[in-house]
C-alpha cells in the first residue's frame, strides 16, 4: 500500500507522466520512514482503482508525509536517471522522457532545493568516476551509497536519535543496490562497451567468456554483498528496539523483515549463482 501511495502522491503533486518512473525502492523508503517516525499505526488509507489497475481497487496510504517525501525523491532520481541515460548512451527515449518530466522535476526541486542539489552533486560525482573508468569497487559505489544515506536521513520529522542508524541503513542499501546492478548489467555492459566497475576491477579479457568472468567476479563480490546485508540487518535491529505495538503494525514489521532478511538475501544468492536459485533449491 506504500508503493501505491507513492504512486498516487506523484500523480497528485507532480502530474501523471512521472508515475511511470516509480520504483520499488521509494515505496520501501516510505514504509521504513513511516515505521521509524512512529506514524505507521495511524496511517490513512484509501481503496480505489488507478490508471495501472482500472478494474481493481488497490489500497494505498494517503495524506502521509513519509509517502510524499518518497514521491519527491522518486521524481528527482527518475529525472536524473533519464538525463544520464541520454548523455551516456544517447538514448532518444530517455531524452524524450527527461523533457516530459522537466516540469515535474522543477516543481520537486523548488520544494526541496537542498536535496535536489545533493542528488545532482552525487550523481555527477558518480558520472566522473565512470568516465575515469574507476577500477575500485568501493570508490565507484561510494557516491550512490552516500546519496542513499542522505536520502534516508533528510526527512524533516526523523528523530535525531535515529539519524545514525538510518544513515547506516541507507548507506548499505545504496551500496548493495549499486553492486547488484553492476553484476546484473555485466553482460550487457560488456557487449555495449559501457562502464562497469567489475570489468575494470577484475580485468575482463576479450578472449574470456562472459559466463566464466561472471563466475570469477561473483566469488570476489560475495564478501562485499554479505557485509552490506550484515550492516543492513544490524541497523534495522537497532531501529526495531524502539518499536512497540502502538507505533508499527505487525504486517509492516514482518514485511520489512522479509525484505531485509529473505528478499535481499535471495536476490543476492540468485545473482551470485548466475541467475540460478542455487543447488539446494534444485534438488
Amino acid at each position: 500500500m506504500y508503493y501505491c501511495g507513492v504512486c498516487r502522491s506523484i500523480g497528485t503533486h507532480f502530474g501523471q507522466f512521472p508515475r511511470l518512473g516509480l520504483t520499488n525502492e521509494t515505496g520501501m523508503l516510505a514504509m521504513i520512514l513511516d515505521a521509524v517516525c512512529k506514524t505507521n499505526n495511524n496511517v490513512t488509507t484509501i481503496r480505489k482503482p488507478c490508471v495501472a489497475h482500472p478494474y481493481k481497487k488497490t489500497l494505498s496510504v494517503t495524506n502521509n508525509g513519509c509517502v510524499d517525501y518518497a514521491a519527491l525523491v522518486n521524481v528527482l532520481l527518475a529525472y536524473h536517471k533519464l538525463k544520464d541515460n541520454w548523455i551516456d548512451d544517447r538514448n532518444v527515449l530517455a531524452q524524450t522522457g527527461s523533457l516530459m518530466m522537466f516540469r515535474a522535476y522543477k516543481k520537486a526541486e523548488k520544494q526541496n532545493p537542498e536535496l535536489s542539489e545533493t542528488i545532482k552533486k552525487h550523481l555527477d560525482e558518480l558520472s566522473q568516476l565512470e568516465k575515469a573508468k574507476c577500477s575500485s569497487i568501493d570508490r565507484a559505489a561510494e557516491p550512490f551509497s552516500r546519496l542513499m544515506r542522505i536520502i534516508f536521513t533528510s526527512y524533516n520529522d526523523l528523530d535525531e536519535n535515529k539519524v545514525a542508524l538510518m544513515g547506516k541503513l541507507g548507506y548499505n542499501i545504496g551500496k548493495w543496490i549499486y553492486l547488484i546492478d553492476a553484476l546484473n548489467d555485466l553482460e550487457s555492459d560488456i557487449k555495449k562497451g559501457s562502464y562497469n566497475c567489475l570489468v575494470y576491477k577484475y580485468e575482463y579479457q576479450d578472449n574470456e567468456s562472459i559466463e566464466i568472468f561472471k563466475a570469477r567476479v561473483s566469488e570476489h563480490l560475495r564478501f562485499s554483498l554479505e557485509m552490506c546485508l550484515a550492516s543492513i540487518s544490524e541497523a534495522w535491529e537497532g531501529l526495531k528496539d524502539d518499536f512497540d505495538d502502538f507505533t508499527i503494525t505487525k504486517d509492516t514489521k514482518h514485511f520489512i523483515d522479509n525484505v531485509f532478511y529473505l528478499g535481499m538475501r535471495q536476490k543476492t544468492d540468485i545473482n551470485l549463482n548466475g541467475g540460478n536459485k542455487g543447488d539446494d533449491e534444485n534438488e
